[in-house]
């Protein structure tokens, strides 16, 4: 019997075929609108300040859980290309901490409620990030990796 993990595999391997079939080219998605990071205030707690990138560790984590969870079927990270999800290399520099934490958790949720996300399933042609069913320590993992490759 096969795991999720390796049915979402195939549908991500799938999903890229599908996307990128009759091409003859790799096609650059254009950069969504930046979202900033808010600036820390007095009013936000220490924990929401910590930067995930003092552990190199983790990051180290992060780069593993990237690839024995199956992310680089579909995603790169500073390669400039574009699988079937777009390059995740300065991820954390358009996208806030708490976004990408929401986002990793559960893409399903997002669908529909958020235009970043809207924007980046159009572009995808409509191939949506599967639910990976990622731990609380896992996705701080993959946010300190994509942390470590600006």
């Amino acid at each position: 019997m096969k795991t999720t993990s390796t049915l979402t595999l195939y549908a991500c391997v799938l999903g890229a075929v599908a996307t990128l079939s009759g091409c003859g080219t790799r096609h650059h998605e254009p950069a969504p609108p930046p979202q900033r990071r808010a600036q820390p205030s007095a009013a936000q707690p220490s924990a929401a300040r910590s930067d995930v990138r003092a552990d190199p560790a983790l990051a180290k984590r992060g780069a593993s859980l990237f690839t024995s969870k199956g992310c680089n079927a579909c995603h790169t990270v500073g390669k400039n290309g574009k699988m079937a999800g777009p390059d995740l290399a300065g991820v954390t520099h358009r996208r806030t901490h708490d976004w990408l934490r929401r986002w990793l958790k559960d893409p399903n949720a997002m669908f529909g409620s958020d235009s970043i996300v809207d924007a980046m399933v159009v572009q995808a042609k409509n191939v949506k990030m599967p639910n990976m069913k990622l731990t609380d320590s896992e996705i701080e993992a993959l946010i300190s990796y994509f942390d470590q490759n600006p």
